[in-house]
């Protein structure tokens, strides 16, 4: 796996749209990378997958494939960077680009 950053800021910004490619799905959270910020580890809690009623997050989401997201929190607790996203914001325009 390649290490690519496209922008100059670190991390992030609140409201930003990313690329994020899904790593992980369980019950609860869907876990990726952001490809555009050096594949750093982000999570999508369940409650922010859709804004439709969806009984598994596996309905929305699928394994190794890239989504826009947006950041809805960037939290820096030391070495910890915590990123939140969701997808129920984005417009289906947004979720199409």
């Amino acid at each position: 796996m390649f290490d690519i950053q496209y922008y100059k800021e670190k991390y992030p910004e609140e409201g930003n749209i990313v690329l994020t490619r899904i790593i992980d799905i369980n019950d609860y959270c869907v876990k990726g990378n952001l490809i555009e910020y050096n594949n750093i580890d982000v999570m999508l809690q369940f409650n922010q997958v859709s804004k439709r009623r969806v009984k598994s997050i596996k309905q929305v989401f699928k394994l190794n494939q890239t989504y826009p997201l947006e950041v809805l929190s960037v939290e820096i607790k030391g070495e910890h960077v915590y990123i939140d996203l969701s997808n129920k914001t984005l417009s289906d325009e947004q979720k199409s680009k």
